[in-house]
């Protein structure tokens, strides 16, 4: 028998899943549709679970919520014995019925909860985990995903994502659990118990004060700056709206039609603000306030995207790696100037992100490190740093996430956001910051492809796709030639090529979606050169990897 119709027979016969469920999975006649959900169990990865939404072993459900919370719980009850966990939601569907499912398994392990009783954005859980002295938590989140995903996001002790050996340990306690071996409470007795707490203004005032104090030059006027701002029906606009208050930042105008929140995020198909089409709606009304900027956060609020005016006011998306440039370049010359850099400073960005990172850092003279993409590495090296003398300020990747200081261990959509606006009030258009920026250190210049391999055989075609490149690598790239190759294996599944005059190019598959990505950059002398010189070295390598 097939593995997905014993997976089905399973579900159908287990005395732990409700017969409303079972009834909904008899009236399903697709047998494509059967087989996505039940070929496989989903996959719990280093950072916790993503999927569709609905019945199934392959799908997000309380069932698979409830395994992944008594998994996590087990790890916490072994290391930490009795401890507290926090837990926080976004607007997506079920975020919030999975959030208090998460909440009884802990309770119901002995493990005290602090739950949001409202939906609160990814970094404020992070931090949330860090103030109150957490042995860990859960933020119910698939980031930017399509409408019909949901996620489970774990986070360790210091309110980082988790990483070895903590993730294999965690991965093996969920993948041995089973629907029997889950420990259950009602929320009544919860209560009582005060295993089950609702938190919410207390730490609301902490994290905004947080926040605030990122601030490099709060002695800025902010009369004259016109800010746009939309949460993309997320979590972000209840800090957003007041930290922005608070800064001193009064010319904020919200998107009407995409504040409220919601689970189908509108007419948006992917709520994501590292794509230009989430800002069509904001672009419009930026034009008749003549907003200096238009800042998007995606539903968990933990990335932040930027649409600024050029000569012609005309609305530019910036790119995640133009956006990091900037924040950097701010936050290191206003330290220096105020004499508070130091050379025991540090930044920290991922090896797919622009090189011109590293050229700040030298020019002010502190530490730069380059780790993996996902900030759960972020964290990783933050604590490494500590060790030695070293005090993170800054860091992000390519892919939106920014981090300024350490309250939260995560990407952040909040304190950049606020550090965007001040640098509106510092310096003004901020297109022709980035210009100067460029001027002063090279046109270092960036893309981004992501390709799409949908369907049960798209992992599979990834896979092939990476060891044909293994075996036979590439010697050059539309007339640069790769001066190094490294393959990251076995740390993380990653390639990346060293080019002549600070070239690369780099091929990483996603590892919660049949996707992968490919990074190019080089450095130009002018934006022009620079523009025509990676996509001809990544147009190649598609050509090469068709």
């Amino acid at each position: 028998m097939e593995q997905y119709k014993i997976n089905l027979n399973n579900w159908l016969t287990d005395p732990n899943i409700d017969e409303t469920t079972k009834e909904e999975l008899k009236q399903i006649k697709d047998e494509n549709d059967l087989k996505e959900r039940f070929h496989k169990n989903l996959e719990f990865g280093t950072a916790g679970l993503r999927g569709i939404l609905g019945a199934g072993t392959n799908r997000m459900n309380i069932y698979n919520i409830r395994i992944a919370s008594q998994g996590f719980a087990s790890y916490l009850v072994k290391n930490f014995g009795l401890s507290s966990a926090a837990v926080s939601y976004d607007p997506r569907h079920f975020s919030y019925e999975f959030a208090v499912e998460t909440a009884l398994v802990f309770a119901a392990n002995g493990i005290k909860t602090y739950i949001y009783k409202e939906m609160r954005p990814t970094p404020q859980l992070s931090y949330t985990v860090r103030e109150l002295k957490c042995s860990g938590g859960v933020m119910i989140t698939a980031s930017h995903n399509p409408p019909e995903y949901n996620g489970y996001k774990v986070y360790g002790d210091d309110g980082s994502q988790v990483v070895s050996p903590a993730d294999t340990e965690i991965i093996n306690f969920v993948n041995g659990t089973k629907l029997e071996d889950v420990k259950l409470i009602t929320k009544e007795e919860a209560t009582e118990k005060g295993l089950f707490i609702e938190i919410l203004e207390e730490i609301d005032e902490k994290f905004i004060q947080e926040t605030l104090n990122l601030r490099r030059n709060p002695e800025l006027n902010k009369d004259n700056v016109n800010i746009v701002y939309s949460p993309l029906h997320g979590a972000g606009l209840v800090s957003i709206k007041e930290v922005f208050k608070r800064a001193g930042f009064n010319n904020l105008f919200l998107v009407d039609k995409q504040t409220k929140p919601d689970g189908d995020f509108g007419n948006l198909t992917y709520p994501n603000p590292e794509d230009p089409d989430v800002f069509k709606e904001a672009i419009v009304f930026a034009k008749e306030k003549k907003a200096d900027i238009i800042i998007a956060t995606d539903p968990d609020a933990d990335r932040v995207g930027v649409c600024v005016p050029d000569k012609e006011d005309e609305y530019i998306h910036l790119t995640g790696n133009q956006l990091g440039v900037l924040l950097c370049e701010y936050i290191l010359s206003s330290m220096h100037e105020k004499g508070t850099l130091k050379p025991s400073h540090g930044v920290i960005t991922s090896i797919v992100s622009s090189k011109l990172t590293s050229a700040i850092a030298k020019y002010y003279g502190i530490n730069v490190a380059h780790v993996f993409t996902g900030f759960k590495h972020f964290g990783e090296q933050i604590r490494k740093w500590k060790k030695e003398g070293i005090e993170f300020i800054y860091g992000f990747e390519e892919s939106f996430g920014y981090q300024i200081g350490s309250h939260v261990r995560d990407k952040d959509g909040i304190g950049p956001s606020l550090l965007l606006a001040e640098m509106v009030a510092c310096h003004g258009n901020l297109w022709d910051y980035l210009e100067k920026t460029y001027e002063k250190y090279g046109f270092y210049t960036e893309e981004t492809t992501p390709i799409t391999i949908k369907g049960i055989t798209g992992q599979e075609k990834i896979k092939s796709m990476m060891e044909t490149l293994r075996t036979n690598p590439p010697k050059n790239l539309a007339g640069n030639t790769i001066i190094e190759t490294i393959d990251y294996l076995p740390k993380s599944d990653v390639l990346y090529y060293a080019l002549e005059n600070e070239g690369f190019i780099c091929i990483r598959p996603s590892g919660t979606e049949p996707k992968i990505k490919i990074y190019a950059g080089v450095k130009g002398e002018t934006r022009e050169e620079g523009k025509i010189k990676v996509n001809a070295i990544k147009n190649d390598f598609l050509k090469l990897i068709e």
